[in-house]
């Protein structure tokens, strides 16, 4: 069975559902989670997409992200997906922020590769949240090839590098962690 997500209208209002395939296609809006993991030094864990993965394999990425399911709250999506991908079960996070992101404007900002940039506008609600966390974590190896901390210097770096990232991460790393 496939995922149901959400449906939101511009004010994050329930308007239907849909399953996650449907969403793509129909570029319908729908809410979607971050989660940034840090070390005690202020670190960011970023994650490098598995070579299998149908959207920007091989590019760093976010700690953890996904979709919230419409039966979830974004938290509750954010500490499924800690559970999931890191197999953690006791965490405390912090919430960071909610915002409307409009996916073709951001792909179009932060896209190093001209196809990637979508012809229609599809988009998301984004809740952003934050765990301190200085122990080895063990990511789900089938999407996942590789987590590192990387400094915020060492991510600016890796920003003027062009390093191939994804354009939501960029949004993320450029807009709340490097101002």
């Amino acid at each position: 069975m496939s995922e149901i997500l959400d449906i939101v209208d511009e004010n994050d209002i329930v308007i239907g559902q849909n399953t996650r395939q449907q969403s793509y296609i129909n570029k319908t809006s729908n809410r979607i989670i971050f989660v940034c993991i840090k070390n005690f030094n202020g670190d960011i864990l970023l994650q490098k997409r598995s070579k299998n993965c149908s959207f920007m394999p091989g590019a760093w990425d976010m700690s953890v992200w996904w979709h919230v399911s419409s039966w979830q709250t974004y938290e509750e999506a954010a500490y499924r997906e800690l559970r999931e991908e890191i197999w953690i079960t006791e965490m405390d996070l912090h919430f960071i922020s909610k915002e409307y992101w409009d996916r073709k404007e951001i792909d179009s900002k932060y896209s190093m590769c001209e196809w990637m940039i979508r012809e229609e506008s599809h988009s998301f609600f984004r809740s952003l949240y934050e765990w301190v966390y200085e122990w080895e974590l063990h990511f789900d190896d089938g999407e996942v090839e590789d987590a590192q901390y990387f400094s915020l210097d060492e991510i600016d770096q890796m920003l003027q590098n062009n390093e191939y990232m994804t354009p939501g991460c960029i949004d993320i790393l450029i807009n709340i962690y490097m101002n």
